[in-house]
């Protein structure tokens, strides 16, 4: 082990430390660099703290690593197991960088204790029950999010329309109209994650996904960390949404710009939810000049207040290959639309969920 790799390692343990005194009923915290013969666990990175907790003296015995993906993490409790079956009294507790969201999940189903850079703490051994959940640290939770922007977005996307569908990195880069190299990341990075299932090696291996929600619930997680696009707001004279929807078609179609509905007026074409739909939300090219051409075209009229049209970029350059025409307008992918949904608040939420119901099926 190198410096560097040392001192974080310290600095982990130094976190944990601080993280357990502050913990309004342990009243002492101290450490002692554990051997081999110690832990039963032969490892440089193993350490020991001793914690009184309400009158009790509680050993952590920890395990110390870098980033923790779900593969990881069955590696680390089968160490628990063995560790736990030589010294019953002890806690094992992961120390790591970070940890992904499912590696979590499969450690508290299994009430094994972890730590991460980003301060989350989970403890659940007599007497002390403790979950502190705060976002990953920067590093993972930037690689996470990067899953879902731009042409690697298209990816997941294409993807997520065809759950059941095996892919390889070439045929998948095709289908999403991207790179293989882009394509070939993507899909190594989802494997880290256990979001798809693999058969096959070398050039002929295989991804397919492995459960659909579980992945478009990592999108949509990955969507509240970060920005929403920008809206600009239009207020045309054309009632009801219906007709406009189709001026919107008519204007488009003229001036050869490309556009998808999206939000609550795509999700009623996909899977009828309300009465009535006050606002089209709609989906443009970045930086198409056409776009200004339409516009005038609709006389529309740049508002704050009482809105009809709002437009925003699309979330990814392939965004329109996959729109579908319904009712004789331009819609965007349903999972696109239910992303949407979820952004405008109000009954947005209510209606992305009716539409995933409904029309996406997982």
């Amino acid at each position: 082990m190198d410096s560097a790799e040392l001192q974080t390692e310290r600095k982990r343990i130094a976190d944990l430390r601080a993280t357990l005194t502050a913990l309004p009923f342990c009243d002492a915290v101290h450490s002692v660099t554990a051997t081999a013969g110690e832990t039963a666990i032969p490892s440089q990175e193993d350490a020991v703290l001793h914690c009184m907790w309400a009158r009790r003296t509680v050993e952590l015995v920890l395990l110390v690593r870098t980033n923790i993906y779900p593969r990881d993490a069955r590696e680390i409790l089968w160490r628990m197991d063995a560790l736990t079956a030589n010294r019953p009294d002890a806690v094992p507790v992961l120390v790591a960088d970070a940890i992904s969201a499912t590696a979590k999940e499969m450690l508290r189903d299994r009430r094994a204790a972890y730590f991460d850079a980003g301060g989350s703490l989970f403890l659940c051994s007599e007497p002390v029950y403790v979950h502190i959940d705060r976002p990953s640290p920067r590093p993972m939770a930037s690689r996470v999010q990067s899953l879902f922007r731009g042409s690697r977005a298209q990816v997941v996307h294409c993807l997520l329309l065809a759950p059941r569908t095996w892919f390889g990195a070439t045929h998948l880069a095709e289908q999403a109209g991207v790179s293989p190299g882009t394509a070939s990341v993507v899909l190594r990075h989802l494997e880290q994650h256990e979001w798809v299932h693999t058969r096959g090696r070398g050039p002929t291996k295989q991804r397919r996904v492995a459960d659909a929600g579980c992945l478009l619930d990592a999108w949509t997680r990955s969507n509240e960390a970060v920005r929403p696009f920008s809206v600009r707001d239009y207020y045309v004279p054309v009632v009801p949404e219906q007709a406009l929807a189709l001026e919107l078609q008519r204007a488009f179609t003229a001036h050869g710009g490309d556009y998808a509905l999206t939000g609550e007026s795509a999700a009623q074409r996909y899977a009828p939810f309300l009465s009535t739909v006050s606002r089209i939300h709609c989906l443009v090219a970045p930086r198409d000049g056409r776009i200004d051409s339409v516009l005038r075209d609709l006389d529309a009229r740049r508002v704050d207040q009482g809105a009809n049209l709002s437009v925003t970029p699309a979330p990814f350059p392939g965004a329109f290959a996959s729109r579908e025409q319904v009712d004789g307008v331009w819609l965007a992918s349903p999972v696109i639309v239910y992303l949407d949904l979820l952004r405008v608040g109000g009954r947005g939420r209510e209606m992305a969920r009716h539409l995933r119901r409904e029309r996406i099926g997982y």
